[in-house]
């Protein structure tokens, strides 16, 4: 049996004996049937994970991660394990293909995903790990963040992701940062344009790279006004999620620069029923955690370090 179908028929057993979810309440907070949540709950006392008390065959971190959805009221929390001398980029492909497995459980009648931009999302594009061919439409949500074809950006993740795993790949033909805001309404009503921002309103989950919000960011280094970056020092940032940047109270921080940004705005975002943050590593915790606290995100893929910083604040 696959250590992803152990983990799952673990998380279920957890919910069902020790916090007593109804077995339609699981399948509703873990996107399941609730035939398939009764066929783990038997399984599960078959394979001895069910006994006077819940017994992991692997690593046991449900335990955690249930605490941590219920506290800050998360669809779901999974985490990796990560030891201090593994390199990001090993770290990023074990959220990649945790991201991956968390797809293939939820997405079955979800056909449109949105997705950001960055290096861990990239990563997931190229290394995530699908069992099979998937028939998804992917959007991207930001425009390009560089003109020298760098590989985090939004077009590339979903251009990668079609090609990998099937299915469609949109196109937002548009640069992330234009120089106004007329521009920017210009390129709005732009035909091709329009059909991406109103694909918006389909999405069923989107993936997204939680980030540290800084001068240096992509976004904005060498993009900002001198006006937009006193108004930038004004306010304490933290995070961003694609051009929506927010404070350490998950507040939205409203500057002039993106009047003249192009990609989902936060409203848009909210509506999204699945919204997917990963990230990892102490430089993005408090991030993290504001992403939280402003509900940008409602599932979680994060180290297991982090998951127990979470746990004490």
């Amino acid at each position: 049996m696959l250590e992803k179908e152990l983990e799952l028929m673990t998380k279920v057993s957890l919910l069902y004996y020790k916090q007593e979810f109804s077995q339609r309440e699981i399948a509703k907070k873990l996107d399941i049937s609730r035939p398939k949540v009764s066929r783990l709950l038997n399984k599960a006392k078959e394979e001895g994970i069910v006994k006077i008390e819940i017994v992991s065959p692997v690593k046991d971190t449900s335990n955690l991660e249930s605490e941590i959805e219920l506290r800050y009221n998360l669809k779901e929390v999974l985490f990796i394990d990560k030891t201090d001398n593994q390199p990001d980029e090993l770290i990023k492909i074990k959220i990649a293909n945790k991201c991956s497995e968390y797809l293939e459980r939820i997405t079955e009648g979800k056909e449109y995903l949105g997705l950001a931009a960055g290096t861990t999302l990239y990563k997931f594009a190229e290394e995530g790990n699908f069992s099979n061919r998937k028939d998804y439409r992917y959007i991207p949500l930001i425009g390009s963040l560089s003109d020298i074809g760098e590989s985090y950006n939004s077009n590339e993740i979903c251009s990668i992701l079609s090609k990998r795993v099937g299915g469609t790949n949109y196109l937002l033909s548009a640069p992330a940062l234009v120089k106004s805001q007329e521009i920017a309404n210009s390129f709005r009503d732009e035909t091709r344009i329009k059909r991406i921002f109103n694909l918006y309103k389909k999405i069923d989950v989107a993936i997204l790279g939680i980030g540290v919000a800084s001068k240096n960011h992509p976004l904005y280094k060498g993009h900002l006004t001198p006006r937009e970056e006193k108004e930038l020092e004004a306010h304490p940032l933290c995070g961003s999620l694609g051009i929506i940047t927010y404070d350490q109270n998950g507040e939205i921080i409203e500057t002039a620069f993106l009047k003249r940004s192009l990609g989902i705005d936060f409203k848009e975002l909210l509506n999204i029923p699945i919204r997917i943050g990963l990230a990892f590593g102490v430089k993005k915790r408090e991030a993290i955690f504001a992403a939280i606290k402003g509900e940008f995100v409602n599932v979680l893929i994060t180290d297991l370090n982090t998951g127990q910083w979470l746990n004490k604040i």
